[in-house]
């Protein structure tokens, strides 16, 4: 195993629990614009707690320019976070 791939697991499982949404649905193409519960509120929600559970620091800018989850993972591989 690939140690990103525990990574993947752990930013789907999180996206998915707090957009009420199956792990399977989470892709890194999925936004805002392709996900009907993606609103302003859980932006932050998700930004606040992938910060947390990859202990890792995000700026207001950082959270403005993630547009999918694909901006979140070259952020967490940035911020060197293996995610896949």
């Amino acid at each position: 195993m690939i140690l990103g791939q525990n990574n993947w697991a752990k930013l789907a499982e999180l996206i998915a629990v707090l957009l009420e949404i199956d792990t399977t649905e989470v892709t890194e193409e999925m936004s805002p614009e392709t996900v009907a519960q993606w609103d302003s509120l859980n932006h932050v929600s998700i930004c606040t707690a992938v910060s947390q559970e990859f202990s890792i620091s995000m700026t207001t800018e950082e959270m403005v320019m993630i547009r999918n989850v694909g901006d979140l993972v070259t952020l967490l591989t940035s911020k060197k976070v293996p995610i896949k």
